[in-house]
């Protein structure tokens, strides 16, 4: 399906007003079903759809293989896509996981056992490069105003996967299911992301295993309590070589040592 669409508005300004021509990004309901049942709704940009169930899947803690999806029918009407996944028994196993501690504790955070990746540093620098090379990936943004962008980056700074969407959440899930579909989504050290960041972003950040997160816009409490907790790095405003580092500034190093030392208390 398309992902903009052309709709008659009427323009605005303070001296006069016009019927205009503007391109809209497109909103679909997705529901995302196995075993005969719903197990993720959603509204998305209709693109990507089979990169978003993975991705969603696959920051849920539901699948960490290719090969844990058997089976993927999307099916597309006028009004709705829907998603039918069929599930390894690992896949299985682990969704049965996940509702039984949903059960237990609706707010607990499931983490699949996965791979930590090595440790890593980075650079101001090297974090605005990489929202750059995001940003210029863009080409719905640009065209309607309407949509978040995420990127996946390894450790040493190369993009791994970019999406676009209208959801933060779906854009970061779209990108872990691109990476998840060649098999690099275990070298993800980096999500960079447009929007806010919220707990569900940090979420899928800490269950991925992620060293950092970073953001242009800043973050929220709950998701810096869940950095914190989870030792992840979380960067917010980042724009033009500035930015807030809100847990584990470890990982940021400065060209001055002596002064990042200094900053976290070690000197």
């Amino acid at each position: 399906m398309d992902e903009t669409i052309i709709r008659s508005i009427h323009r605005v300004n303070q001296i006069c007003s016009g019927l205009e021509e503007d391109l809209l990004a497109v909103e679909m309901p997705l529901a995302i079903e196995s075993e005969g049942r719903v197990i993720l709704r959603t509204l998305c940009t209709p693109t990507m759809i089979g990169e978003l169930v993975a991705g969603a899947l696959y920051t849920e803690g539901i699948i960490g293989a290719p090969g844990d999806i058997h089976s993927m029918i999307i099916e597309t009407k006028p009004d709705e896509l829907r998603a039918i996944v069929g599930l390894s028994r690992k896949g299985q196993c682990m969704l049965a996981s996940l509702d039984h501690a949903r059960d237990v504790d609706t707010t607990r955070l499931f983490l699949p056992e996965r791979p930590v990746p090595p440790e890593a540093i980075f650079s101001p620098s090297m974090l605005n490069t990489m929202m750059r090379t995001m940003e210029g990936k863009q080409s719905v943004f640009p065209k309607t105003g309407a949509t978040h962008s995420a990127a996946l980056f390894d450790s040493h700074g190369f993009m791994l996967s970019h999406a676009e969407d209208l959801g933060r959440h779906n854009a970061l899930d779209k990108a872990f299911g691109a990476a998840f579909a060649d098999g690099r989504a275990c070298k993800a050290s980096v999500a960079m992301v447009t929007s806010r960041i919220s707990y569900e972003v940090c979420r899928k950040a800490v269950a991925a295993r992620l060293r950092c997160l970073a953001g242009i816009s800043a973050a929220t409490s709950m998701a810096v309590d869940w950095a914190e907790r989870h030792d992840l790095t979380l960067v917010g405003r980042l724009r033009a070589g500035r930015m807030n580092v809100y847990s584990h500034p470890r990982r940021l190093r400065l060209q001055d040592d002596t002064q990042v030392a200094l900053k976290n208390g070690v000197a």
